[in-house]
């Protein structure tokens, strides 16, 4: 069944691209509610962790990521187990809680570390474990305690203690009769700081619905509009959607298929197979690139941002397609790697020096200090129809310094203007090339015959200068 929906989300996501809204909307349904029922079976609600692969040449983005084995996981739980540091604790228990960084969803641990930091007097992990007792998760469930730490928490304003609280009036539990107007108040209460997403989205929908007071359609939009947009809820996200969709509570009076598109996707997102996406980055962890790619391709296919970004950084370690992909990636970086590609005519295109400069001038332009020196240096060099323009070279060169005012930049930078100064442009052009985006730190090592040669013509605009200011 998960593969039919997650095929439903695909086919979504083509209708929606084709302005087809209508049949878009269709799809989007049946796979938003596959995806709000995922989101609601106890103890398995779906995690989405995006890791980017697309700066793994400038950092170690597994580092945290390896689970129990993993070294900063090992030290944080050193940190909770030997030296009984509370937040560490509660650190640990979110990781068991939700499964993340590599570790398995383990309810009954993640429990354990909130209570123990709950009974230290940590107010984060009291209103954790009060929800983890109110549910029954990696515990049995016990509301009495629940409660006890829901109102040690709320004591301190702990805004997921008095939402707990709330929850325990608005259902009824344990010696607390059930009230929804006094519920509604504790939500409202937590709802009006503006700081937890459960709150607001539980006030709205208690105005949504009429539940414990009067239908209020305006208030319920503010309240969950707020949580949806500031905290990405996913029970506004959802109700949204079918609020402007017209589904409910009050009919086809509020259809807005454009107002309610954004929702009804990013309900679709959350679905159960977002998993794609750290499964590609678990398959890359162990150097399994061709598992990896397939992944990736899965998720691109359902339209998460970051597959795109890690297939052009995969297809450009084993080569392949690589410029298709950095074509739609959403980094910045992306330009200045497609300039790359063109000029060496590498990932699946010819090469086209004109192109390069296209996208080198668009990285300068989006903040790039690569890739102002490189459209400088195609300006002050000229390649493959590209007319040498020393003034247009020399402003890219001062915007590379100027976007990176590092040592290392103005190294490179006054070099070429030197260069430039003395007239060395022709006799050097054979054996400079642009710096790649691959290359270290702001902008790249040149090759030695090259660093010798603006050295040389440094040393004599010093010389120069130092004869000037004799005279």
């Amino acid at each position: 069944m998960a593969g039919d929906v997650a095929a439903m989300a695909i086919l979504a996501r083509k209708y929606q691209q084709s302005k087809d809204a209508e049949t878009a909307a269709h799809y989007y349904s049946w796979a938003g509610a596959e995806a709000h029922r995922a989101y609601h079976r106890p103890g398995q609600e779906p995690l989405h962790e995006m890791n980017s692969l697309f700066h793994a040449d400038d950092v170690d983005v597994t580092l945290g990521q390896a689970g129990d084995d993993d070294a900063w996981i090992q030290f944080q739980k050193m940190r909770a187990d030997v030296e009984g540091d509370l937040d560490a604790m509660t650190a640990m228990g979110d990781l068991y809680y939700w499964g993340a960084r590599g570790c398995v969803r383990d309810h009954a641990r993640a429990f354990s570390y909130f209570r123990r930091a709950a009974d230290a007097g940590h107010v984060v992990a009291m209103s954790a474990a009060g929800g983890m007792l109110l549910k029954g998760e990696g515990v049995n469930q016990n509301n009495v305690t629940a409660i006890a730490y829901y109102e040690k928490a709320a004591a301190a304003h702990n805004v997921r203690a008095l939402n707990g609280l709330g929850y325990i009036h608005f259902y009824g539990s344990a010696n607390v009769t059930q009230n929804q107007t006094k519920g509604l108040e504790y939500f409202e209460a937590a709802a009006q700081l503006q700081s937890d997403g459960d709150s607001l989205f539980n006030t709205g929908y208690c105005y949504l619905r009429g539940l414990g007071t009067d239908v209020n359609t305006t208030r319920a939009l503010e309240y969950l509009t707020v949580a949806a947009r500031s905290f990405g809820h996913f029970d506004a996200v959802y109700e949204l959607g079918r609020f402007y969709l017209g589904v409910r509570p009050t009919g086809n009076d509020h259809r807005n298929l454009a107002a309610a598109m954004p929702y009804l996707q990013a309900t679709t997102d959350a679905g159960p197979w977002g998993k794609s996406a750290r499964l590609g980055f678990d398959l890359y962890r162990r150097r399994e690139m061709q598992g990896a790619i397939w992944r990736y391709h899965e998720a691109h296919e359902l339209g998460y941002p970051v597959a795109t970004g890690n297939l052009a950084y995969l297809y450009g370690l084993v080569g392949g397609d690589q410029a298709q992909y950095l074509l739609q990636a959403a980094e910045i970086e992306a330009s200045l790697r497609l300039g790359d590609c063109y000029y060496y005519g590498k990932g699946g295109v010819t090469k086209d020096v004109r192109k390069a400069l296209a996208y080198y001038t668009k990285a300068s332009a989006d903040g790039l200090s690569i890739g102002a020196y490189n459209a400088g240096f195609l300006y002050e060099h000229g390649d493959d129809g590209i007319t040498a323009d020393a003034n247009r070279a020399r402003r890219y060169y001062e915007r590379a310094l100027e976007l990176s005012p590092s040592p290392e930049t103005y190294l490179v930078v006054y070099l070429s203007l030197a260069r430039m100064s003395l007239g060395l442009t022709s006799w050097s052009t054979s054996r400079l090339v642009p710096v790649t985006d691959d290359d270290a730190t702001t902008i790249g090592a040149m090759p030695f015959g090259t660093v010798a040669t603006a050295l040389t013509a440094a040393m004599v605009v010093g010389m120069t200068m130092r004869f000037w200011r004799r005279s």
